[in-house]
C-alpha cells in the first residue's frame, strides 16, 4: 500500500450535471496535488460504499475522498474493511450543487471541500476494534407493575436479574411472592443503589443492603421505580369529612355510597396514569350508583385516549369541564353539594349531591432523586428521571446500557405501558447477543504526560464515559459508554484528551483551508452538530435553498467539540464570522453540549467586546435538523450584517 491518496468523484447519474463541473475539479486536483483520481456514477449508499472499497484495494492507496450520499466523515460501515482496504472519508457534493445558484460558485465551494476532506483523511488514522467481555445480568430497579413485567420479560429469555427493591417494595411483597424459588431472580430487599460505575456489559453496581455496602457486576439497568404518592390533605374550606384520596377510596369503594364526584387536576395537569385510574374508578362506581368527574382538561391521552374516554360516558360518567372559576363544596346532612359552572354555559351551574368527594393525590417525584444522583443521570423539570430529551426517547439514558421503564421517567399511557417492558427487554437481548460487545479503540484518549487531573472532563461528561485513574494521577476513557461526541476534548484546558476524529491538529488544518480567502470576500464558517444543522442543511440543498456563496460549512459531531481556540483561530486565518450552529436546548444527544458551546461562544463574544472588536462576529444560534428555512435565513441575515 503506497502513501498516495485517492479521489473518487461522482457525478450522481448526471443530476449534477450544468450545476457544477466535474472536469474542472479533476483539473484542479490532477495539476495541483499526487492523487489518483477517477470517477463514478451512482446514487446508491451500497453501490458507492463497495465501489470505494474496490477503489481502495486496487489503486492500493493509503486513503481515498469518496463523493457520496452521506454527510462529511469517515463512514462507520466502512471501517471492518479498513485495515484491508486502507480509509474512506465521505463527502457529498450534492449539496454544494443545490445550495449555491451558480456553478462557478458550487464548483468552488466543492474544491473546497473537497481540500478540507483531504485534509482531514491525512491525519485519518484507521479504526480499530476491541471486544469487551458482557455480563449477562441485569439489575432492575422498582417493585411496582412496570419493574415485575420487566423482569417475567427478562426471565422468559433466560437472562439473570438482579431485583433491588426498596422499603415498601420488600413490605408490600409481591415481588418476593411472584419470583421466589426463580433461580434466574436474586432478590434484595430493603435495598439502595449508591453509585453505578463502569460502562454498558459490565458496570459495576454499589448496593447498599442490611446496611453494608456490596458491588455487583451486571451488564445493563432497568430503572423502573414508581413515584411515591403523597398523603392525602385537602385544604381547610372543603369538608374534609366527606373527602378522600384515590387510595383511600380505591381500598374502600364498596362502602363509598351510590353518587361520587371525582376532581382532576386541582393543583395543575394530571399525570395520565393518574387519570386513567380516575376514570376507572368513576365507570365502576357509574355501573352501580352515580359518577361524575370535575377535569380542565381531556384526562386521557395518547393511542387509546379516545376509546376510554368514549367507553367511560357509555358506562354512565357525566363529564363536566371546568373553567377559571373552583368548584364550590358545601357539606349537606347526609353528604355534600358541588357546584360548579361549566364554561359553555357559565350561566347555569349545576349542582351535584354526592355522597363523596374523590381528589387524587399528588406524585412526589422528589422520591425519585436518589436514583438520579446513583446513575449520574440529570431529572426533567418535574423531577422525573428521564429528561424529556428526544433523542433518547422513549427508554433510553445517556449512558449506554441503562433503560427507563414505567411511571418513573414519563407519562405513559397504557399502550406504552403495555409495550415499555417488551421493548426494554428486546434492547437487552440485543446488548447480550454475544458474549463480548464490540467498541470502537481509541476514538477518544488521554496524553497522561499532560492531564493534570482536574477532573473538568469527568464533570462535563454526559454519558459517564470518564472515569479517574487513581494510580497514574488521571482519568480513563471507557470505550463502551463513549458516544465520541468531543465535549471532553473541547474541554479540557491542557489539551490533554486527544479526540481522533476531529483533533487539535486536524481542526487548525481543517480552519486554515476554510478560512482562506484568495480574492474573494471573507468567509463565514460555520460548525454545525451532525445532529441538527447538517440534517437541516442537507434538507436545503434537496429543497434548492440557496446560501450565500461565502458561507463554508464544518460539521462537527456536537457543538461541545468547538472550543474557543477554534472560534479565535478561525478569526485568525481569515473568517469574518464565525457561526456554532448546534440543536436547541434539551435536545442534544450528549445533553448539554448546545449548552456547553453556547456558553462558550459567550465567552469569546465578551473578550472581543474588550478588544474593541464587533462580538456579532461571533455567534451562537440553535437549530432544528428539519427547520432548512430558517437555517438558510439566518446564514442570509449573516452575510448581511455590516461588521467592525
Amino acid at each position: 500500500m503506497t502513501e498516495r491518496l485517492g479521489l473518487l468523484l461522482n457525478d450522481y447519474q448526471g443530476r449534477i450535471a450544468g450545476k457544477l463541473s466535474l472536469d474542472a475539479l479533476e483539473k484542479a486536483f490532477l495539476d495541483g496535488e499526487d492523487l489518483v483520481v477517477e470517477r463514478i456514477s451512482s446514487v446508491s449508499r451500497d453501490e458507492i460504499r463497495k465501489l470505494a472499497l474496490k477503489f481502495l484495494e486496487d489503486r492500493k492507496v493509503r486513503g481515498a475522498v469518496v463523493c457520496g450520499i452521506d454527510a462529511q466523515g469517515p463512514a462507520d460501515s466502512d471501517v471492518g474493511e479498513q485495515k484491508v482496504c486502507g480509509m474512506a472519508y465521505y463527502e457529498n457534493l450534492q449539496q454544494c450543487a443545490g445550495l449555491y445558484s451558480d456553478a462557478d460558485t458550487a464548483t468552488a465551494q466543492a474544491e473546497r471541500r473537497l481540500r478540507v476532506a483531504l485534509a482531514h483523511l491525512r491525519l485519518m488514522k484507521p479504526v480499530e476494534f476491541r471486544d469487551l467481555p458482557v455480563t449477562r445480568k441485569t439489575l432492575v430497579i422498582g417493585a411496582g407493575p412496570a419493574a415485575m413485567d420487566v423482569v417475567a420479560e427478562l426471565v422468559s429469555e433466560n437472562i439473570p436479574v438482579l431485583l433491588l427493591l426498596d422499603e415498601k417494595g420488600s413490605r408490600d411483597g409481591d415481588a418476593c411472592r411472584n419470583f421466589s424459588g426463580q433461580p434466574l431472580v436474586e432478590i434484595l430487599e430493603s435495598a439502595k443503589l449508591r453509585n453505578l460505575e463502569g460502562q454498558v456489559g459490565h458496570f459495576k453496581a454499589a448496593v447498599e443492603c442490611d446496611g453494608s455496602v456490596s458491588d455487583y457486576i451486571i451488564g445493563a439497568v432497568v430503572v423502573a421505580p414508581e413515584p411515591v404518592r403523597e398523603n392525602a390533605s385537602f385544604p381547610e374550606d372543603l369538608p374534609s369529612e366527606r373527602i378522600l384520596g384515590l387510595s383511600q377510596y380505591e381500598k374502600h369503594s364498596d362502602k363509598t355510597g351510590k353518587s361520587v364526584v371525582f376532581w382532576l387536576d386541582r393543583e395543575g395537569f394530571e399525570r395520565n396514569r393518574m387519570a386513567e385510574n380516575v376514570i376507572l374508578q368513576a365507570s365502576e362506581r357509574a355501573r352501580s350508583g352515580k359518577a361524575t368527574v370535575l377535569c380542565r382538561n381531556v384526562p386521557l391521552r395518547g393511542l387509546d385516549g379516545q376509546k376510554k374516554f368514549d367507553e367511560a360516558r357509555k358506562a354512565g360518567v357525566n363529564f363536566i369541564r371546568l373553567g377559571d372559576e373552583v368548584p364550590k363544596v358545601t357539606k349537606k346532612e347526609d353528604g355534600i353539594r358541588v357546584s360548579v359552572a361549566d364554561p359553555s354555559v357559565p350561566d347555569y351551574p349545576y349542582e351535584i349531591d354526592a355522597d363523596w368527594l374523590v381528589i387524587p393525590e399528588r406524585e412526589l417525584p422528589d422520591s425519585l432523586a436518589s436514583f438520579n444522583k446513583a446513575l449520574r443521570q440529570p431529572l426533567d423539570h418535574e423531577g422525573y428521571l428521564q429528561p424529556g430529551n428526544v433523542r433518547w426517547y422513549p427508554l433510553g439514558a445517556a449512558r449506554k446500557g441503562i433503560f427507563h421503564v414505567g411511571a418513573g421517567h414519563t407519562d405513559p399511557d397504557g399502550f406504552d405501558r403495555r409495550m415499555e417492558p417488551a421493548v426494554a427487554v428486546s434492547e437487552i437481548r440485543k446488548l447480550f447477543a454475544s458474549e463480548t460487545l464490540r467498541v470502537r479503540k481509541d476514538a477518544v484518549h488521554v496524553d497522561e504526560n499532560h492531564c493534570a487531573s482536574c477532573l473538568t472532563c469527568l464533570r462535563l461528561c454526559p454519558h459517564g464515559a470518564i472515569e479517574q485513574h487513581l494510580e497514574k494521577d488521571s482519568v480513563t476513557i471507557l470505550e463502551g459508554a463513549c458516544e465520541v461526541c468531543g465535549i471532553c476534548a473541547g474541554c479540557c484546558p491542557g489539551q490533554a484528551i486527544v479526540f481522533n476524529d476531529f483533533d487539535h491538529e486536524r481542526m487548525d488544518a481543517v480552519l486554515r483551508l476554510a478560512a482562506k480567502t484568495g480574492n474573494g470576500p471573507k468567509p463565514i464558517l460555520v460548525f454545525g452538530c451532525s445532529k441538527s444543522a447538517a440534517p437541516s442543511l442537507e434538507k436545503a440543498a434537496n429543497l434548492g435553498l440557496k446560501v450565500p456563496e461565502r458561507v463554508f460549512f464544518i460539521e462537527v459531531p456536537c457543538t461541545g467539540r468547538v472550543d474557543e481556540t477554534a472560534m479565535m483561530k478561525a478569526l485568525s486565518y481569515g473568517a469574518e464570522q464565525v457561526i456554532v450552529v448546534g440543536c436547541h436546548e434539551e435536545v442534544c444527544r450528549s445533553l448539554h453540549g448546545n449548552i456547553v458551546a453556547a456558553n462558550r461562544v459567550s465567552r469569546v463574544r465578551a473578550m472581543l467586546r474588550e478588544w474593541g472588536r464587533d462580538p456579532e462576529k461571533i455567534r451562537w444560534e440553535g437549530i432544528a435538523n428539519n427547520e432548512a428555512h430558517r437555517l438558510v435565513q439566518l446564514l442570509k441575515t449573516a452575510d448581511s450584517l455590516k461588521l467592525k
